[in-house]
């Protein structure tokens, strides 16, 4: 599917472009923990995320393999619900104030593509931007257009939760690398790179991350990426 942003009303055939978005980043769960679990998790993650990461992919199943920890104690088992009495997977946790996934805009790049019709977008008539970083893309409109076109766009309000001074917060991620983004706009002009936008949110652990893609003001679906899994990591801190 794409959507269409026609001009006219006429008889002229529509013009199909490919927007692919694609770098590092990955899926990252902020969750809101207290201060015993905290701090255990805070001097477990002096030596190594082996241990936290074990328990965020596991304490659904409570099957366990630690490194250097020989259990988690109770009051550290943010994971755990009381009411139910059985564990969270991480990316289900009740108390996520934030949940991300995309690219870090630093290590994004983008790519438009001419295509004959959505049905075979590998059939590319013509490379209209190739693999152009996010930023350095952002540079080049500033350049064009004296800096009057921003490509950056703020995600609405309320989209990401950020922790106060004194919350605890941990923070675990499934790293990726890959096309996050793939979408479809369907023209009857040619492609206009200021018109493109990055929504572009401040991860609580300043990140800027690609949220979303928009063309002239409408919001674009992403119809799927290709990750491939790099790994886990895990933070936790107390915010100051």
């Amino acid at each position: 599917m794409s959507i269409s942003l026609e001009r006219s009303k006429g008889s002229e055939k529509l013009k199909n472009y490919r927007i692919s978005v694609s770098g590092y980043g990955g899926e990252s769960a902020y969750i809101s923990i207290s201060k015993a679990a905290c701090d255990f998790w805070i001097e477990s993650l002096e030596n190594s995320d082996n241990d936290a990461v074990e328990y965020c992919l596991n304490a659904d199943s409570g099957d366990f393999d630690f490194d250097e920890i020989s259990e988690v104690p109770a009051d550290a088992k943010f994971l755990f619900d009381e009411k139910s009495g059985q564990s969270d997977h991480v990316f289900e946790s009740p108390d996520k104030t934030a949940h991300l996934w995309g690219p870090s805009v630093q290590l994004a790049t983008v790519d438009v593509d001419l295509i004959e019709n959505v049905e075979n977008p590998d059939e590319v008539t013509e490379n209209v931007i190739s693999g152009e970083g996010v930023d350095d893309l952002s540079a080049r409109i500033g350049d064009q257009t004296d800096f009057e076109v921003d490509i950056f766009e703020e995600p609405a309000d309320g989209t990401i939760s950020y922790p106060s001074p004194g919350d605890c917060v941990f923070l675990f991620t499934s790293l990726e690398k890959g096309t996050f983004y793939e979408c479809f706009v369907s023209l009857s002009e040619e492609f206009d790179a200021t018109k493109i936008r990055f929504v572009v949110g401040e991860a609580p652990d300043g990140q800027d991350i690609v949220l979303g893609v928009k063309y002239d003001g409408q919001a674009i679906e992403n119809l799927g990426g290709d990750t491939v899994g790099q790994g886990y990591s895990a933070h936790a801190w107390e915010q100051l």
